[in-house]
């Protein structure tokens, strides 16, 4: 599969579906909204901005960074109120202590492995103190990585609520709550996801049937883990 194995080609923006927030984007929204007012928030890994197009209008400034630089750019564009920063935590320069809450949302499978500890330590050192961590990410179980098309074509790294917890505890967050959600919709939703965009490029019938279906108990299931994390004082 070379397309999949080829950075560059993945991470290339497709309008018909970099454009709007998906329906992981609303689930996210829903487990963070009630953290964004009067807030000051750090999305790390943001693509197109879909995500901030949510949060903006809650948040009292939102500040996003990502690798890709063309997906900055097009984000700029679409959303002048947000500051879009093209870079990763290692090359970005942040001020310390001054976000009330950084969100890792789907992006912790995606970052070097064996780097998790340094990025946590990071995100700690840019909260003010008591600031929120907030961070989505598969869960190591059976059938997410089974129906995980991205654990076999790039990788992707699944991990249990312990050892998230165990990785917040280490890096001095106290962790509120920790959980698991998502359905075998869920799941079937991500595989047409990587079909729709990379492989047929359009939308099929069925998906908003299946979509439906994922967010039935949308806070409760096994694909996914949510960890919502408290700086420590």
């Amino acid at each position: 599969m070379k397309l999949f194995g080829d950075e560059k080609k993945r991470r290339k923006i497709d309008v018909s579906f970099d454009t709007k927030p998906s329906m992981n984007h609303y689930r996210n929204y829903s487990f963070v909204k009630k953290y964004l007012k009067d807030k000051r928030v750090l999305d790390v890994g943001c693509w197109t901005g879909q995500f901030e197009q949510l949060i903006s209008k809650d948040a009292k400034e939102v500040v996003a960074i990502d690798p890709g630089s063309e997906a900055i750019e097009y984000a700029k564009k679409r959303l002048p109120s947000v500051k879009f920063i093209a870079g990763t935590l290692d090359t970005v320069s942040l001020p310390q202590e001054s976000f009330d809450v950084i969100f890792l949302l789907d992006v912790l499978e995606h970052i070097p492995q064996n780097t998790e500890i340094k990025t946590f330590k990071i995100i700690n050192s840019l909260l003010k103190p008591g600031g929120y961590f907030i961070i989505t990410t598969p869960n190591n179980n059976f059938f997410s990585i089974l129906l995980d098309p991205a654990f076999y074509l790039i990788g992707h790294r699944h991990y249990s609520p312990d050892v998230l917890g165990s990785m917040l505890s280490v890096t001095k967050f106290s962790i509120e709550k920790i959980f698991t959600y998502g359905n075998f919709a869920t799941l079937l939703d991500g595989i047409l996801d990587v079909l729709e965009k990379h492989l047929i490029h359009r939308r099929t019938s069925i998906r908003k049937f299946i979509q439906k279906k994922a967010m039935e108990n949308k806070a409760s299931g096994f694909a996914s883990v949510c960890a919502v994390a408290k700086k420590e004082l």
